[in-house]
């Protein structure tokens, strides 16, 4: 094993089916050693069973995983140069924070001076050295979250793996655990893979994204290229908020026309003269103004609601052909009030232009794929 390919994955046309029903289908990816990548996608997408397979938790019905340059898709778990951090710790109950970490080294005959070392070493990387004899039920979550992470990383795999780790923790904890992952990962230089359902944690933390529908990727970027460029409809109202506008391409194929308003179409997306579209804008990319002007790139609409975020205001409008609309702008110009006559302003940089068949769907799998039957989340 070379130092270049330690802790590189690759999966190549893996799939996999339970009862009949493709869980995930000729799945190709390729993790970089050292990186932070997230599996990320709505319950029913395949991310934990992509997971399993690497961990060695499921063999796959097809296609290859190498790890660290070796073939190990027929290899149990615990001959492969991985470890699992699951949603549950499942820690021993009856063994301290110090012994919990040391299972893994004790079988695997380590010697006792090398044995102490180790987990002093990990017990310092998750900053729980003063707990060391404490038993798991006199912990808190994020405590009990940091014995998981430390008796994964004593072993000193090239792949760490987490399924859904941060899920039980409330939100204030789950943010500050986010910044701690990112800097032990950094720390240590492994490569870790983790599944999610929540794009806030896969933004924060990730290296690269890859967002998974239907037991494929629909796209493999670093989070501002996911957000700020997504590659199918999907993906666009998967991440972060999205307003949807179903238009069709003027025949010379410059513009988008709605119900009421037109839009310039972005160069950047060829569409064919009269295809049915749905146009994508960011909230946020939004500007508001009382100031009739459809000479540019407006659209009409009436405040249905205003309200407060702090730093933000988060608008919902009525546009002038009926379509809800959303704009969040900085808080500044309080003038703005329900039932207001307004023009919604848009950067036309910012205009995404998909297929009308394209799905926006996140709540639901799509049919016939099923999640991992062991997977109590549904993941």
């Amino acid at each position: 094993m070379s130092q270049l390919t330690r802790g590189e994955v690759i999966l190549a046309q893996i799939s996999r089916s339970f009862a009949g029903l493709r869980a995930v289908e000729n799945l190709d990816l390729t993790v970089r050693a050292g990186e932070f990548l997230s599996l990320l996608g709505p319950s029913g997408c395949g991310k934990t069973t992509t997971l399993r397979m690497v961990g060695g938790f499921d063999r796959p019905d097809s296609g290859a995983i190498t790890i660290s340059g070796e073939r190990v898709e027929h290899l149990p778990p615990n001959r492969r140069d991985v470890n699992t951090v699951f949603q549950s710790y499942a820690l021993f109950p009856h063994m301290d924070v110090a012994q919990n970490i040391a299972y893994g080294l004790r079988q695997r005959g380590i010697r006792k001076d090398e044995l102490r070392k180790r987990v002093a070493d990990a017990l310092d990387l998750v900053q729980l050295m003063k707990f060391a004899h404490r038993k798991p039920d006199k912990l808190s979550g994020g405590q009990q979250q940091r014995v998981a992470l430390a008796r994964a990383i004593v072993n000193r795999p090239s792949v760490l793996l987490l399924d859904e780790p941060l899920a039980a923790l409330d939100r204030q904890l789950r943010d500050q655990m986010q910044v701690d992952l990112k800097l032990l990962q950094a720390d240590l230089g492994m490569t870790f893979i983790f599944v999610t359902h929540d794009q806030g944690e896969a933004m924060s933390m990730s290296d690269r994204i890859a967002v998974m529908y239907g037991g494929r990727i629909e796209q493999l970027a670093t989070p501002s290229t996911i957000y700020d460029a997504p590659e199918t409809a999907f993906v666009a109202s998967f991440i972060g908020q999205q307003n949807f506008l179903d238009g069709t391409v003027s025949a010379d194929c410059q513009t988008v026309h709605g119900t009421s308003w037109s839009l310039p179409v972005t160069a950047e997306r060829a569409v064919g003269p009269a295809t049915a579209v749905k146009v994508a804008i960011r909230p946020e990319t939004v500007r508001l103004t009382a100031v009739d002007d459809r000479s540019g790139c407006a659209l009409g609409a009436t405040v249905l609601t205003v309200a407060n975020l702090g730093a933000h205001v988060r608008y919902v409008l009525r546009l002038d052909g009926g379509a809800e609309f959303i704009a969040v702008t900085p808080r500044g110009d309080d003038s703005i009030r329900p039932n207001d006559p307004v023009f919604a302003l848009i950067d036309p940089r910012r205009i995404l232009v998909f297929s009308a068949a394209e799905s926006t769907e996140v709540t639901q799998p799509k049919p016939l794929i099923a999640a991992h039957p062991h997977d109590r989340s549904n993941q």
